[in-house]
């Protein structure tokens, strides 16, 4: 019988533990339609002013934005993103869905004679144009 009750009191530590140390955002501004997974399979409205644990999925919507703020930093999660708070403010890849500018291209070899070339688009109908220029008829 002891042992059941050091070891319940053991488990219930851990998970007191494992949750101070969670993170909880507060939500400081909401616009457009920004909701969260209150339970599972059920979807509430953010609203200013709630306090979100790290956990919490939220998804937000077509040109919607939701301003959260943990500590001294503030997160800034725009439109058509789903997952946890945690992932989203935190910019763990495949969470954002957002595309990153890796490099930029630097200085160009094309000269100005290849990009004079380049100004006529060969289409359809100006390479039929030019074939039909080519042809001798007969009458």
């Amino acid at each position: 019988m002891k042992k059941q009750t050091v070891l319940a009191i053991l488990v219930l530590s851990l998970v007191f533990a494992a949750g101070l140390g969670a993170e909880s955002f507060m939500v400081k501004s909401v616009q457009g339609m920004v909701k969260y997974e209150a339970a599972p399979g059920v979807w509430k409205t953010v609203d200013k002013g709630i306090t979100l644990p790290g956990s919490a999925v939220v998804n937000t919507g077509f040109n919607s934005v939701l301003i959260l703020t943990s500590g001294e930093k503030t997160h800034r999660l725009g439109a058509m993103q789903k997952g946890s708070v945690e992932q989203l403010c935190s910019g763990i890849s495949g969470s954002t869905g957002s595309i990153r500018l890796v490099s930029r291209a630097g200085k160009s070899r094309v000269t100005a004679e290849a990009l004079k070339a380049r100004s006529s688009i060969s289409t359809a109908s100006t390479r039929a144009s030019e074939v039909v220029g080519d042809l001798e008829w007969e009458e």
